[in-house]
């Protein structure tokens, strides 16, 4: 879900949604939202799509795409200004955008303090690492030198300014590479697939459900997706829509669905409702998806524990054998 200027675009929707509920004009909601918002840039934008509307004759979906506004959803607005049915799919937007936004915030809840313990688990080495270098520095060298536990210590002291700089730069690497490749990813692969299905199918609900032409439809879920594979698929079915059936074109998705949920899909098509199978699996997969995060979301923080565990010992070790043996010689 985007942000615009940290203000979610579904608030914005959300209140103009009230606004036409309560029988204003589209004038007087976004000349209201532009003196209420306390964004500057976004109150600019609104007042760019009233100018335009209002001045040069633009209708409300294609004020809001010159203005750069809710650009993800301008397709499916578009469609219900068109259709008479705006304040519904609007409504619908803020529905489908929540589930998935609330969806984003509690896998950044899951995923946020394990990644933050073991970057301050790094910083923590680093300042250990200058306590290890007091203790070289106050025994006597003759005691400790020739000794493993020396040469590890002193090697930790000379290079930290380079060890522990990779090493949280690699960290930022392995979580970028596994953000970026989580589809393929044991452990992480059935999470991110479960995730990726109930929010692409609950757009694809939206879009069909507000009166999008399914070439459009795959154009636009194609847009938001970001894994490569996703994105694929949503362009095949995209180019075919128009040439194949699209009972036989949804056997497109086997590869990211069960059997089970494809039937859904395909018989709510033979019974002429195609937003509802593509509904139903999307809300099927997103409970599922809050149930693997419950799940995972412990199993994270123990791995986090012991990452900073392993730092520790991994510098005070050195530390530890330093001071037993000088404490044997004496």
């Amino acid at each position: 879900m985007s942000v615009l200027g940290g203000v979610k675009e579904t608030d914005v929707l959300r209140s103009m949604q009230y606004m036409l509920d309560a029988g204003m004009s589209m004038h007087e909601i976004i000349a209201e939202l532009a003196n209420t918002i306390d964004n500057k840039r976004i109150a600019a934008k609104l007042e760019v799509v009233d100018d335009l509307m209002t001045n040069e004759g633009y209708k409300f979906a294609d004020a809001l795409e010159s203005a750069g506004l809710f650009e993800q959803f301008t397709p499916i607005i578009r469609t219900g200004q068109e259709t008479g049915s705006l304040a519904k799919v609007i409504n619908d937007i803020i529905v489908t955008a929540d589930k998935v936004y609330a969806l984003k915030r509690k896998v950044k809840t899951m995923v946020i303090y394990p990644v933050l313990m073991m970057f301050l688990a790094i910083a923590l080495g680093f300042g250990i690492s200058f306590l290890l270098e007091k203790v070289l520095t106050s025994l006597p060298e003759k005691d400790i030198k020739g000794t493993a536990a020396y040469s590890v210590a002193r090697f930790i002291v000379s290079y930290r300014g380079v060890i522990f700089p990779a090493y949280a730069l690699g960290l930022a690497a392995s979580i970028w590479i596994i953000g970026k490749n989580a589809s393929r990813i044991p452990g992480v692969r059935g999470l991110f697939n479960t995730m990726t299905v109930g929010q692409t199918f609950k757009m694809i609900s939206l879009c069909i459900s507000s009166g999008l032409p399914l070439k459009e439809t795959f154009e636009l879920t194609s847009l938001i997706l970001k894994e490569k594979r996703w994105r694929k698929v949503m362009d095949l079915l995209s180019a075919d829509s128009q040439e194949r059936n699209f009972y036989d074109l949804v056997d497109e998705l086997s590869d990211f669905i069960s059997t089970p949920d494809l039937l859904i899909i395909k018989s709510n098509i033979k019974a002429g409702n195609m937003s509802y199978g593509f509904d139903f699996v999307g809300e099927k997969k997103i409970a599922d998806s809050y149930s693997l995060i419950e799940r995972a979301s412990p199993l994270m923080q123990i791995a986090a524990y012991f990452f900073v565990a392993g730092q520790v010992v991994a510098v005070m070790s050195p530390l530890y054998v330093l001071l037993i043996g000088f404490a044997g010689k004496v």
